[in-house]
């Protein structure tokens, strides 16, 4: 029997045991209805199991999909169970093309730091009381703004993982995300929100040693113009940093961030301080 560009050949003592034979392998697998659809599983590659051997695996398999199970989703729970942290990880970053370069870094990053305890851990072996501990330990070894965000890093890559099983038809490996047992036992480390600002009497003191770095040349002019854009925009540094030419419209006198922290885009007007800046960096 032919199966595209393969051959199947059905063993005559054992219904449901054959051999498929393509163009440059040979193995051998089982065939049965489970639940009202045709499963076909491999066994093994002929040279790599004998025929004698496969048969006894086929028996077995057999003898499991006449209850109902199907072998092949068997193994994808058995795989993804056995996926790491860190396997995770990679397969959320291929799933999510929008994620950003940085985030995808800070996430390396972390997993190679604070998470590195997990890293390498089964994810389905990544239980609550764990994710706890660790959080404790990160918090009083190296603080706890960073304990939060590893694991509001570990969450996001749970659920990005999830997501991606689940519109796959996979199962996921846990029924609840394990970092919910933080929120759950009221352990979240709490920030205080940082309000530093320059203070009104002392901003003419550093719009002048802002204006002063000219003098260290064409580095100290850009680090002078860059401040000026976050001080008088309110721009982000990250976003700040990110301004390219293609954003920038002089005769309608906007900006344009493509995207914000919040994924938002934003048209700024142009100050007539900012235009000025800008015409004098664009005729550099």
């Amino acid at each position: 029997m032919t199966d595209g560009p393969q051959r199947l050949y059905r063993d005559t003592q054992l219904r449901g045991f054959g051999l498929r034979v393509g163009k440059t392998v040979k193995s051998y697998y089982v065939e049965k209805r489970v639940e009202g659809s045709t499963v076909r599983t491999t066994i093994g590659e002929h040279g790599q199991v004998t025929c004698e051997d496969a048969r006894k695996a086929a028996q077995k398999l057999l003898g499991t999909m006449a209850t109902g199970v199907n072998p092949n989703q068997a193994r994808q729970r058995k795989r993804n169970s056995d996926l790491t942290l860190r396997e995770a990880f990679e397969l959320v970053l291929s799933a999510r093309a929008n994620l950003r370069p940085n985030t995808a870094r800070e996430y390396r990053r972390l997993l190679a730091t604070a998470l590195l305890p997990l890293s390498s851990r089964p994810i389905s072996k990544i239980d609550g009381p764990r994710v706890l501990a660790l959080h404790q330990e990160i918090t009083e070894q190296r603080g706890p703004a960073l304990a939060n965000l590893a694991m509001r890093t570990l969450s996001s890559i749970l659920n990005g993982t999830a997501a991606h099983l689940e519109a796959a038809g996979q199962e996921v490996p846990w029924h609840r995300n394990p970092v919910s047992l933080i929120g759950k036992t009221r352990s979240w480390n709490v920030i205080p929100k940082r309000h530093s600002y320059i203070p009104f009497d002392l901003l003419p003191d550093w719009w002048s040693a802002v204006l002063s770095l000219e003098e260290q040349g064409d580095s100290g002019t850009t680090v002078r113009d860059y401040l000026s854009v976050l001080l008088l925009t309110g721009l982000r540094r990250e976003e700040a940093a990110r301004i390219r030419w293609q954003d920038v419209d002089l005769r309608q006198r906007t900006l344009t961030i493509p995207t914000t922290k919040n994924h938002d885009r934003l048209v700024l007007p142009l100050s007539d301080a900012i235009l000025n800046l800008l015409q004098a960096r664009h005729h550099l």
